[in-house]
């Protein structure tokens, strides 16, 4: 055996040894990645939910069943936050995350949201079907409603951002 031979055999044997190892015990190692990847997804989901700088938190609503909606989607991305409802079913239109951030400045609590959301459906029974409202001197809200579609969308602002999206 020539001196290269002899200095990499206990690499061999190294080798050989980790590949048992980690093929032994692959479903545990798999396992631990993926909550790993899991754990940071949930990080970044978190540490996005704070970083709106300007976008608001839209809500839309869109041919609503008796008792509820059979889709409700969350996103948060992009300096957006949208709350997506669509056809009947038996879920609530409500936030997952029991606050609502609408930007760095404002943070709603879920039952502050339901009063929003009740306000907001009220003006529409009244046909009121576009329009804007200060809620509490704390945010804007800018809805629509097209009775055509049964399609209800309103988006909420903090009072600076209103300012400087020219709403108020």
């Amino acid at each position: 055996m020539n001196k290269r031979m002899k200095l990499a055999q206990p690499l061999l044997n190294i080798s050989v040894f980790n590949s048992f190892i980690f093929s032994k015990f692959n479903p545990i190692t798999k396992m631990l990645f993926t909550m790993r990847k899991s754990l940071l997804v949930v990080f970044l989901l978190s540490c996005s939910v704070f970083s709106f700088a300007e976008g608001g938190v839209e809500v839309t609503k869109e041919n609503r069943g008796l008792f509820g909606y059979k889709t409700v989607t969350e996103v948060f991305g992009e300096g957006r936050h949208t709350l997506s409802c669509f056809d009947p079913g038996r879920t609530r239109c409500r936030t997952n995350m029991g606050i609502v951030v609408v930007d760095e400045t404002l943070t709603l609590t879920e039952a502050e949201f339901v009063l929003i959301d009740t306000k907001v459906e009220e003006l529409v029974k009244e046909d009121n079907l576009t329009g804007l409202f200060v809620f509490d001197s704390k945010c804007v809200i800018v809805y629509a409603y097209n009775a055509d579609t049964d399609r209800l969308v309103y988006t909420m602002y903090s009072i600076t951002e209103a300012e400087n999206l020219n709403l108020i």
